[in-house]
């Protein structure tokens, strides 16, 4: 059985079950490169891990030993990027989205090009590997008069054909800012509840709707297959965590020579705004090879709060260290990203627990 060290107090709101003990994941090693900035996902096969970031390079491979090579130019061609935002692996290809250009890219492990399709028009924003090549896309939805309110499709991509599996409702909640002498700002409530999916290990999906005390387990045609129940208990909102939220949600610099002119807003912002007392019961969700779900509870300010759950409950959580954004799970590691004090990018490897 794993003993991992530090047993943190969770600061949890309990609403009538236990909190498990709240442990800090062992960390294993730091992966690093001269070049590596705008990490923005990253997909393990085996003890490879591929990451995506800013173009030029855009693919990076790490292995148990550090550095193994990257690839990928910033440019319109047919194996060039300029907005890579998701990464995965089909076998011994990796798979490249874009979701500036709407294209795929398959590369060898090599970083040699073997495909590059295309999808037209400017609903897929986010794809994701579904058993084979078959491919989730994550779309916005407007709504018809069956569905004036709108959601975000998820839907199965096979070749051309699009086949849908659930739509997700909108997070309703909003909330404007308004002060004298600068431009009103709509945005999302802060740490209001959003719908969110990610993908599961038997080619399905895993779906929470913003309300239910559960994740519901869909297969590729949106057939329900099981439930896996979320833990109840609630992590406070810290004062950081507002502070935070008012630094990434309000712009700032200098705007077409206007200067800073949305610092009234800044300045007002915590009168204006109503916090929570107490985060959503989910913030994210990521599969596991082992079957279950990791679902993120808490905002990466403080260390964000993990917990693992598959049909039997909640079975492990952990809490990293502030800063550090959970990119990757492989069947024995997990991977984050993080900053040193130079605002160099890095790469953090830790062992998964046993769950």
């Amino acid at each position: 059985m794993l003993c991992l060290p530090l047993v943190l107090g969770s600061g949890a709101i309990a609403e009538g079950q236990a909190q498990a003990a709240v442990v800090q994941p062992l960390l294993l090693r730091t992966h690093s490169h001269e070049q590596l900035f705008g990490v923005r996902a990253a997909a393990f096969r085996g003890d490879t891990l591929a990451v995506i970031a800013n173009p030029e390079p855009a693919v990076f491979l790490f292995g148990p030993g550090g550095y193994v090579r990257s690839w990928g130019a910033r440019g319109e061609g047919p194996a060039e990027l300029t907005s890579p935002g998701d990464v995965f692996w089909i076998g011994s290809d990796l798979l490249v989205w874009d979701f500036e250009l709407l294209k795929l890219v398959t590369y060898d492990a090599n970083g040699e090009l073997r495909a590059t399709r295309r999808f037209p028009g400017n609903t897929a924003w986010r794809l994701a590997s579904s058993r084979g090549d078959t491919i989730i896309t994550l779309a916005p939805h407007t709504g018809t008069g069956q569905n004036p309110g709108g959601g975000v499709r998820v839907v199965r991509q096979a070749g051309s054909a699009r086949h849908a599996i659930v739509t997700l409702p909108h997070a309703a909640e909003t909330v404007t800012l308004r002060a004298p002498g600068a431009p009103s700002l709509t945005r999302p409530a802060p740490f209001s509840p959003t719908s969110k999916f990610t993908t599961h290990r038997s080619g399905g999906i895993v779906v929470w709707d913003g309300q239910s005390p559960h994740l519901e387990h869909l297969d590729r045609d949106g057939q329900f297959v099981t439930r896996f129940p979320l833990p109840m208990d609630r992590y406070p909102v810290t004062e950081a965590e507002r502070e935070a939220w008012v630094d990434a949600t309000m712009p700032s610099g200098d705007f077409a020579g206007r200067g800073d002119i949305f610092k009234p807003l800044r300045d007002v912002a915590n009168d204006q705004v109503t916090y929570p007392d107490s985060h959503p019961l989910v913030y994210g969700l990521m599969g596991d090879p082992a079957g279950g779900v990791w679902i993120q509870r808490t905002p990466s300010t403080s260390g964000s709060v993990w917990t693992y759950v598959d049909q039997r409950g909640p079975q492990a959580t952990l809490r990293f260290r502030p800063g550090r954004s959970l990119l990757a799970v492989s069947t024995s590691e997990m991977v984050a990203r993080t900053q040193d004090e130079m605002d160099v990018e890095l790469l953090e490897v830790y062992r998964r627990p046993r769950t």
